[in-house]
């Protein structure tokens, strides 16, 4: 089974897992080192041991490298949405909602994906159209598309996974077939920007972020719980691999990144400046109760860190009081933020597992309702 479909499982589990608020005390990395723990176990059986870590989650995703093709093989025509659309169910917000190949737009239309439904593995909505990561075939082959709004054309780009945005949705970063390699797309034009390797990953590296020129890159199957980071600078092409192994929490728009090492004795957590030199650690608040944070985001200016324990309790603090060391939480929504609309507000997913948008200081509201019985955020870039 090919390595693509390793990071794809891994990748949805972190996703899927983030999504889970107010779920059971299962942390997000938790959730991803089991599902690591169960492949490597029983590589043969990996899709059982995916099941099964959802069904757990449920209780309580450089060499070598694809060849830009931008006609591609033959697909389907898209099917055209429906002429008559209906009054949008969430009209302040500029999101759309997806359930497999189906996708429901925030001015009402509904889109269905020129592609069988077990085969849209994800969906991002850029500037130019929709970007539909694809897998198919018994290797699980993964491709990456760009849907324009305005044909019934997909493009594809290549044997590409895992695509991360800029924020403004003109370019990508995803991972090649080759296992240490990444690559940088321009969009629309689908131009490659450039290649990278990480030479430390172990198993495959996947891009985590952007800020500016500078993309975090992770080595996310490496053999210790927290991840091999390097930095790749887009401008110059230089890859700079980060001195200690650290979980990444988020990067925010402005360039900052929510990190916290594993040291001895106390972990530390910090807003750091994404750059070529990132530190190797023991700045920001150290504590030996740093350790209990699984997952956390920040906010796009990076002004506000939200935490969450392995137990499921929630915090929220000024990015600088971290910065500065000091553990100062403040009254905020127990909420994991999903997609931020602003420095302030975002959407996620209360106790309910219902969409809500909710305000960094305030309180939360249900958006909908959505026409899925399941459905998962399209994230939007470059809005």
């Amino acid at each position: 089974m090919s390595d693509n479909l390793f990071h794809r499982i891994d990748t949805t589990l972190r996703r899927e897992a983030e999504s889970l608020a107010g779920g059971p005390a299962f942390a997000v990395d938790e959730v991803v080192r089991a599902g690591r723990g169960a492949v490597r176990r029983r590589r043969m059986t990996v899709l059982a041991a995916v099941v099964a870590v959802a069904a757990l989650v449920g209780s309580g995703a450089y060499a070598a490298a694809p060849y830009l093709d931008s006609a591609g093989p033959e697909v389907p025509p898209a099917t055209a949405p429906p002429t008559a659309s209906v009054p949008a169910p969430w009209p302040e917000l500029p999101v759309a909602f997806r359930q497999r190949n189906e996708i429901a737009t925030a001015d009402g239309s509904r889109v269905v994906l020129p592609w069988p439904a077990d085969e849209v593995w994800s969906v991002a909505e850029t500037p130019y159209g929709w970007m539909v990561e694809t897998s198919s075939g018994p290797e699980q082959k993964s491709e990456l598309w760009l849907l324009p709004f305005d044909t019934d054309e997909p493009n594809l780009i290549g044997e590409l996974s895992t695509p991360v945005f800029a924020p403004d949705g003109r370019t990508l970063v995803a991972s090649t077939a080759t296992a240490r390699e990444v690559l940088a797309v321009a969009l629309p034009s689908l131009a490659e920007l450039g290649r990278a390797t990480f030479e430390n990953s172990t198993d495959g590296v996947t891009a985590v972020a952007f800020a500016g020129d500078q993309v975090l890159l992770a080595d996310t199957w490496g053999e210790a719980d927290s991840d091999e980071l390097a930095v790749w600078d887009l401008s110059t092409g230089t890859v700079t691999p980060v001195p200690e192994r650290a979980w990444v929490y988020g990067v925010s728009d402005a360039g900052l990144a929510l990190l916290r090492w594993d040291l001895e004795g106390a972990d530390c957590i910090d807003v750091v400046d994404l750059s070529d030199a990132l530190p190797a650690g023991g700045s920001g608040w150290c504590d030996e109760d740093a350790a209990g944070f699984g997952s956390g985001a920040i906010s796009p200016d990076g002004a506000w860190v939200y935490l969450r324990t392995d137990q499921a309790e929630s915090f929220w603090i000024a990015a600088n009081d971290l910065r500065a060391g000091d553990w100062r939480p403040v009254d905020g929504p127990d909420v994991p933020p999903a997609w931020w609309e602003t420095d302030r507000s975002y959407l996620g997913r209360d106790v309910s597992q219902r969409f809500v948008r909710c305000e960094v200081s305030g309180d939360c509201e249900r958006v909908g309702p959505i026409p899925f019985s399941d459905p998962l955020l399209v994230h939007r870039y470059g809005q």
